[in-house]
């Protein structure tokens, strides 16, 4: 088994999740919301059916600059999300918009773990408005207030006790 090509969201890609700007309707946020460069094409086309955006999705949002293709390895299985490093669409924030210093810690582990245990146990397209928060925060208490959120949605997939273990080891 070869390289499969993905892709992963631009800088200009991620800024448009955190602005929510009036560049994409809701198919094709949520499709992007969705690209982090761990999907295979066809996982990617997949998506593109389930979010409802035009067959031709990965292509306009490629032309716009919001995500980039990608050849990555095959990803191999393991058990608990939470001990890889998260996904790519946790880059630092642009700092240069007049706003000061952007914080030593700013919560990328927890946004991270917190991000690969959705993908790994939840429907990314019905979790997409606690997937966008948490790609909002910017600081661990943030993304602490969001922990109850995620545990009732891990609760509902997998049960009240595996959801209060996983979200603990968080």
């Amino acid at each position: 088994m070869g390289i499969s090509p993905s892709y992963v969201k631009t800088p200009r890609g991620q800024e448009e999740i955190r602005s929510r700007g009036a560049l994409l309707d809701r198919p094709m946020r949520n499709l992007l919301l969705c690209i982090d460069g761990r999907r295979d094409m066809a996982a990617l086309q997949a998506l593109v059916k389930a979010c409802g955006a035009p067959q031709d999705a990965l292509r306009k949002l490629e032309s716009l600059g919001l995500i980039a293709p990608i050849a990555t390895p095959p990803q191999p299985s393991r058990a608990d999300p939470c001990d890889a490093a998260g996904p790519d669409t946790l880059q630092p924030m642009d700092t240069t918009s007049g706003f000061g210093e952007a914080p030593q810690d700013d919560g990328a582990p927890l946004r991270a773990r917190m991000l690969d245990l959705i993908e790994a146990y939840l429907d990314p397209v019905k979790t997409y408005t606690l997937h966008l928060d948490i790609e909002r925060c910017n600081a661990p208490p943030a993304l602490r207030a969001l922990l109850p959120e995620l545990e009732a949605a891990l609760a509902r997939a997998l049960g009240a006790a595996r959801a209060r273990a996983l979200v603990a080891d968080l």
